[in-house]
């Protein structure tokens, strides 16, 4: 009987989990890779430095970002934003009900969306 509720409460742990949380996590290691070192910040906080790896948590992705180096303008932008392929795995479990709710828990948590591990910043007119 002990073993019983356990296998049962940890089918419900998985079951509860959305797909997309399961299998690529909620953060996302992002690499700013810049011509000039600087500091990377996330709507005025600041969260890393260029050509470095950075935790971003992928609900977070949405957000502006700038890059600010010493003697350089500051050079704001976007994420390139595309759809996390393991959110799809919840579209076959829609049928029996539970794909629905786990699809809402992964939008809820932004966990639906992705950007590349590498983006590109070019930093123009410094004083040097």
């Amino acid at each position: 009987m002990k073993r019983t509720k356990i296998i049962l409460l940890a089918a419900v742990a998985i079951l509860t989990q959305s797909c997309a949380t399961l299998l690529t996590g909620s953060y996302q290691r992002v690499n700013f890779k810049s011509n000039k070192d600087g500091v990377v910040y996330q709507n005025l906080k600041e969260i890393g430095k260029t050509n470095s790896d950075i935790r971003v948590k992928r609900s977070d992705m949405v957000k502006l970002y700038t890059i600010k180096s010493p003697g350089c303008p500051d050079t704001q932008l976007e994420l390139p934003l595309s759809l996390n392929g393991a959110f799809l795995i919840n579209v076959p479990f829609a049928f029996v009900g539970i794909g629905i709710l786990t699809a809402y828990m992964d939008v809820s948590r932004g966990n639906q969306i992705k950007t590349n591990n590498t983006i590109n910043v070019e930093v123009k007119n410094c004083i040097d």
